[in-house]
């Protein structure tokens, strides 16, 4: 909890301080305005060092107003900006453990009637300091691309706390679902899809996409680099966010197979054709290669298909990463 702290002597007394104004004031103002304004600004924001203005440093300030020449509305001006920052570092001290008590918000009130903050400008204060909290953490909990349910139920846990609301652009919501999804991908148990493929037993199909098949002419066509900058971008999370250094994979000189369904099971990559399929065994794969318009995939021995696909690319990879390493 925020509390107030113990007042310290300042390093000029109100006498000293009136005859270095008088010293300041003998040069011409519009010389030294800012620097007399600054004087004034320092002396204010040492007299609100424990966030009390006692009596005599008011008397003291408004003495100091008279001596240095300044305006009301210079001064008034000074005394709100003084006093919003120091109402702000109040509050960032109040909630820096994402909890706020009946306690921290008594002394907040006091703060703010002490210093003579609108409510308006209290809570404008406030709610910026608890949505910025919330946003550190939260960026904090998502540095990995991932967002565990641990994660997930603090991040809501800080903003009930703080009276705040959780309201994200439709974009960002859109990401924050997808670093869900990768957690749950990557922890949790797959989930399981419904195919009338007649599977192995003890085999589960944990993916289903519309898909076309392709295969090089000659023997064992390389992985494109695009590829390996797509898989890691993947991994990492990135995929998703932004896809410019990844390439499309480029079917040309390449020859159709068929038109059909892929299955990803726990221990095969099934292609369903219209008139032939294509069976790769996990155990035989040796690597994969996603591309912005589908998946490479590089066999242990035999050709490498590339299938093509728009939907999911990085659900699926992630998948076939995890049961890749399980296998």
């Amino acid at each position: 909890m925020a509390t107030r702290r113990s007042r310290t002597p300042l390093p000029l007394q109100p006498d000293q301080v009136l005859e270095l104004a008088a010293k300041y004031r003998s040069h011409s103002y519009r010389q030294l305005g800012r620097r007399l304004e600054t004087f004034y600004r320092s002396y204010f924001e040492r007299c609100l060092a424990d966030r009390i203005l006692t009596p005599e440093e008011k008397g003291t300030l408004l003495h100091l107003k008279t001596v240095l020449g300044l305006s009301d509305k210079v001064v008034n001006k000074i005394h709100n900006e003084v006093a919003e920052a120091v109402y702000r570092k109040t509050v960032d001290q109040a909630i820096s453990d994402g909890r706020i008590d009946s306690e921290e918000l008594a002394f907040l009130k006091s703060v703010q009637e002490e210093l003579k903050l609108p409510n308006h400008v209290a809570d404008r204060i406030y709610t910026e300091e608890a949505t910025g909290l919330i946003a550190r953490a939260l960026s904090r909990a998502v540095s990995d691309r991932r967002l565990s349910p641990e994660e997930d139920q603090e991040i809501r846990a800080i903003a009930r706390s703080l009276g705040a609301q959780m309201e994200f652009p439709e974009k960002t919501q859109t990401l924050l679902d997808r670093y869900r999804l990768y957690w749950l991908i990557e922890n949790a148990e797959l989930p399981l899809m419904k195919t009338d493929q007649k599977l192995l037993k003890n085999e589960t199909c944990h993916f289903i996409v519309d898909s076309t098949w392709y295969e090089a002419q000659s023997q064992g066509k390389k992985p494109r680099p695009g590829g390996f900058v797509a898989r890691s971008k993947i991994i990492r999370g990135d995929y998703h966010r932004s896809t410019e250094d990844v390439q499309r994979f480029a079917t040309e000189g390449m020859k159709m197979q068929d038109v059909g369904v892929l299955l990803l099971t726990n221990r095969r990559l099934l292609f369903k054709g219209k008139k032939k399929g294509l069976i790769i065994r996990l155990k035989d794969m040796k690597d994969f290669h996603p591309f912005l318009n589908g998946v490479q995939f590089e066999r242990k021995k035999g050709k490498n298909p590339f299938v093509a696909f728009d939907l999911g690319i990085d659900i699926f990879s992630l998948m076939l990463f995890r049961l890749l390493r399980e296998a």
